[in-house]
């Protein structure tokens, strides 16, 4: 029996490193039992025909650009053929295509920093959905020395708030408490994708919370999984 395939699109840029994180999630996803394949380039969202091979894409391709026939291309696989689609941080960074903006449904518009520390500070992820089995016994928890991202979103059209961020910035104080999402889910079409803002940095990932919620979105995203396996 062949193995649910996962692509992992990637770049490294000077604000993200995707090879970092595309490692660690390749790892694991091998572990899992998927066929997993690791590319630094767009290049297979230009054939339709491959993209539907897929169960599961992760894209941690940061800011760049794809021409709109790659958008129409990934609106079609996710939301017609069902193809699952998970990511980190740089994800809502990754594309400026109004196709993409239609399929992933979320912008990031800034990562206002504390005066002091400047972009990178701790802050509190607030879980919004304990009852979700993404969220399963996952409280409330502090992030690290990372950025925290202001994001506008598609609100209750598509996207499922599982855990948001209270914006906490001395530069701009009208915002402080203002709620973004740090954490959602998405039904698009056939499709399902999940989001996650934490993960600027591969080191991230070793905070329990973060990993367990990354895993099990992309998991819950994948069209197919590997025979026996379930999100924990």
């Amino acid at each position: 029996m062949s193995k649910p395939k996962v692509l992992i699109i990637w770049n490294d840029t000077i604000p993200h490193k995707g090879s970092d994180k595309a490692k660690i999630w390749e790892e694991v996803l091998l572990r899992d039992g998927f066929d997993v394949e690791s590319v630094p380039s767009t290049y297979p969202i230009c054939d339709p025909a491959r993209l539907r091979t897929y169960s599961l894409i992760v894209m941690g391709w940061s800011e760049g650009m794809i021409i709109p026939e790659q958008g129409v291309n990934l609106i079609r696989a996710v939301g017609f053929d069902g193809v699952g689609m998970a990511g980190y941080h740089e994800m809502a960074t990754a594309f400026g295509d109004r196709g993409w903006h239609f399929l992933f449904g979320t912008y990031m518009v800034a990562h206002p920093g504390l005066a002091a520390d400047g972009e990178k500070h701790d802050y509190i992820v607030h879980v919004t959905k304990p009852d979700d089995p993404i969220m399963r016994g996952i409280t409330d928890f502090e992030v690290q020395a990372t950025e925290q991202f202001y994001v506008l979103t598609d609100g209750d059209n598509f996207n499922e708030v599982l855990a948001d961020t209270k914006m906490a910035c001395s530069d701009y104080p009208w915002i402080v408490g203002a709620s973004s999402p740090v954490a959602f889910k998405r039904r698009f079409g056939a499709g399902r994708i999940f989001y996650q803002s934490v993960g600027h940095f591969a080191k991230d990932f070793q905070n329990e919370n973060v990993f367990k919620i990354m895993h099990r979105g992309m998991l819950w995203a994948a069209r197919e999984l590997p025979e026996g396996l379930v999100i924990e």
